[in-house]
């Protein structure tokens, strides 16, 4: 006989989703096994966002499935916007689950990322940890989020190896010929690159690592590029 497990406090929990079938195994869990007082769904961010403009009730989760989300949003932004919805931890469930997006995401704003292909257990579980306060990443990503050398993202401590790691193999290379020394013309020459291509790689770089000058760039992330 299965148990019903309860979270210590009343909560409210939206999904967003656009598919029936995760909708209905969300809703189960949150209210069969963690006694979510009340679960909303919407096929889209900006229908919760309208439906809670007033601020009457506040939302504890928000549950995201990625395929709602319109390419490159962030949705801890537009959450923010409304009154109710300001304190509500953001779970995404994600179709990709690599290092580099999870991290992504939780530099987003996101206090969870659950792979799609993962069971729902490990939503419940998820879901339990953000209601506590905590973030949460799948057991083979863990050990990265407890390197020495953090920053804080949208109030969840990233290593910066793991940010330095979002960067694509090009982009690594033009950041570490930079803090040697080298200029953007040295680089694309030592490469047979065109200027234009490094400058873009270099600007890319850069706003991915979330530094704005050459000067930061060597204080945050000089020992993580020379390993």
């Amino acid at each position: 006989m299965n148990t019903v497990s309860t979270t210590a406090r009343q909560f409210n929990a939206a999904v967003i989703s656009k598919s029936e079938l995760f909708t209905l195994g969300i809703r189960q869990i949150l209210r069969n096994q963690l006694g979510a007082a009340s679960v909303c769904i919407f096929s889209a961010p900006e229908k919760l966002g309208m439906v809670h403009a007033s601020g009457q009730e506040s939302i504890d989760i928000v549950i995201i499935d990625d395929d709602a989300l319109s390419r490159g949003k962030a949705p801890y932004h537009w959450l923010n916007s409304f009154e109710g919805l300001k304190q509500a931890g953001i779970i995404i469930l994600s179709g990709s689950y690599s290092l580099a997006e999870v991290t992504e995401k939780l530099r987003k704003g996101a206090k969870a990322c659950v792979g799609k292909h993962m069971p729902l257990e490990l939503l419940h579980e998820a879901i339990t940890s953000v209601l506590n306060g905590e973030c949460w990443v799948e057991e083979d990503l863990r050990h990265h989020y407890s390197l020495p050398d953090k920053r804080r993202y949208g109030g969840v401590m990233i290593p910066e190896i793991v940010q330095f790691n979002i960067l694509t193999a090009a982009e690594k290379t033009v950041i570490r010929k930079l803090l040697q020394g080298m200029t953007v013309t040295d680089i694309a020459n030592k490469t047979c690159r065109s200027v234009k291509t490094i400058s873009s790689q270099k600007q890319s770089a850069m706003r991915k690592l979330q530094v704005n000058s050459i000067v930061e760039l060597y204080r945050t992330f000089s020992k993580v590029a020379a390993n």
